[in-house]
């Protein structure tokens, strides 16, 4: 009892010293809806799971800022097939003093000061997966989603995958699993003028967890989406204006890593870190000047964001 006790207070000591260390969130990447992967278990009776997430950073004074995370996540298996549902949704606002020389005179004077504030984080994401288990290790899946993510050009991403998923290795601390199959993604962007796009792309995803002690774990995944169609898009780096993104151009890639711990009975914290990377980003939004006829920018290929949260399992 005394050595679970201290492995669980050495986990949770080292994952708030994570969150006091760990580098601000870029909020504008939304946690994907295609990311989540499922392995099979050995379930006798119909088995529930849920889970609610919940994080938040708040700051007035001389920096303004607010960020609330929101998301859940419900799952039934029955013998060998598992249904699985999960929802999340990001919103950050900032608050930036500037300073306006509204009389040109090359100085600020009173009254020149003055607040921009923006939502520099707007996304949400909900996903559906059915799992057919087979054999010994074996599933094959099939996943509709929808989300949004205004701050990177997309108002709305919807579609679904299909494919096989094959656990790797396994043991009673370890589990890797690789997923192999077919994603389709419809993209509607906020920039006015831009047409929306479909992408027909093969998907290859691998995971991976690692049980350190009874109360805590690591894990680590890897996605990546490469289209399979040609696709018209605004702009390029090679073409400029209305080019076309070739076979296997449009690369996304996603990863991400992070340890959870349980804190108190169903009470649990994970601090993880995801890369996203877009070879073909979206159009980056308007402002409140609009863009030239000729120039349609493109949102930043890689995002990255570092988060805490705290997990609360009701099943």
């Amino acid at each position: 009892m005394t050595t679970a006790i201290d492995s669980r207070f050495i986990a949770t000591a080292f994952l708030l010293g994570l969150m006091a260390v760990a580098p601000a969130a870029r909020a504008d990447a939304p946690k994907d809806p295609k990311f989540e992967y499922a392995k099979p278990e050995e379930v006798k009776a119909v088995e529930w799971k849920a889970q609610a997430k919940a994080s938040g950073i708040l700051t007035t004074g001389n920096s303004q800022t607010g960020t609330v995370g929101l998301g859940g996540s419900i799952s039934r298996k029955a013998g060998n097939n598992k249904f699985a549902l999960d929802a999340s949704w990001t919103y950050a606002r900032s608050s930036v003093l500037i300073a306006n020389d509204a009389n040109s005179n090359a100085a600020i004077e009173p009254g020149e000061l003055q607040r921009d504030t923006n939502t520099t984080a707007n996304a949400w994401a909900a996903k559906a997966r059915y799992d057919r288990f087979f054999l010994t290790s074996n599933s094959a899946f099939v996943t509709g989603f929808v989300g949004g993510d205004t701050p990177s050009g997309k108002e709305f991403v919807g579609g679904g995958q299909i494919g096989y998923s094959r656990t790797l290795y396994h043991d009673a601390r370890q589990d890797a699993v690789a997923e192999v199959g077919y994603d389709f993604s419809h993209e509607s962007y906020t920039s006015g003028g831009t047409d929306s796009l479909a992408v027909h792309s093969l998907r290859l995803f691998v995971g991976y967890t690692l049980k350190l002690t009874s109360a805590s774990g690591l894990f680590a995944n890897f996605e990546m989406l490469s289209n399979l169609n040609a696709e018209q898009v605004p702009t390029t780096e090679t073409k400029g204006i209305g080019g076309e993104a070739g076979a296997f151009r449009d690369t996304r890639l996603t990863g991400k890593a992070g340890i959870t711990a349980t804190v108190w009975k169903r009470l649990s914290v994970s601090v993880g870190t995801t890369l996203r990377f877009d070879n073909v980003p979206a159009p980056r939004p308007a402002f409140k000047i609009p863009y030239s006829s000729t120039y349609v920018p493109l949102a930043d290929k890689l995002d990255t964001m570092t988060e805490a949260t705290l997990i609360y399992s009701f099943l």
